[in-house]
């Protein structure tokens, strides 16, 4: 279980703010599912996530489905000058796009950046992808398919590298 100060707001507590997706790829399904619960909105970022899928959390499944995934699925962009579209980074090209607002989790019915692609792709448009900010640079996500009703499918991560400058 993650502990309760690792993730409070007490500035002497620095684990939380060094967070990263190789992290996360450690915790249990109840770890993440506390970690979004306690991580808050956070505003729509912009630019490039490199993206981490987070399925089978706990297991020895989880590294090297991430593994496969990430030779598939790499990441998402937010769209520079445009907050409320998003594009996935497929095969190494920015191809699904989505859209993106701030609306109620399906979890806890709080505040959550929300990417669906209802409407903008045929492919996915039954999707519904859930972002809180852990730490600036670090989504956790929850990801959903919205029909027949919304049901979970797993969590996935998103980090934006700082470049040096």
């Amino acid at each position: 279980m993650i502990q309760e100060s690792a993730l409070s707001a007490n500035p002497a507590v620095a684990v939380r703010s060094q967070l990263t997706s190789a992290d996360l790829l450690r915790m249990s399904r109840q770890d993440l599912i506390d970690l979004f619960l306690q991580s808050g909105c956070g505003p729509i970022p912009s630019g490039y996530f490199r993206g981490t899928a987070l399925f089978y959390p706990g297991t020895w499944r989880i590294t090297p489905i991430s593994m496969i995934t990430r030779l598939i699925w790499q990441g998402k962009s937010f769209v520079e000058g445009r907050p409320d579209r998003i594009r996935n980074r497929w095969f190494g090209i920015h191809m699904i796009l989505g859209k993106c607002f701030i609306g109620d989790s399906l979890l806890d019915q709080k505040p959550c950046i929300v990417l669906e692609y209802d409407g903008v792709s045929r492919i996915f448009d039954i999707v519904r992808d859930e972002l809180r900010e852990v730490r600036p640079g670090l989504l956790l996500g929850r990801l959903y398919f919205r029909r027949p009703t919304p049901h979970y499918i797993g969590h996935f991560a998103l980090e934006q590298k700082q470049t040096s400058a």
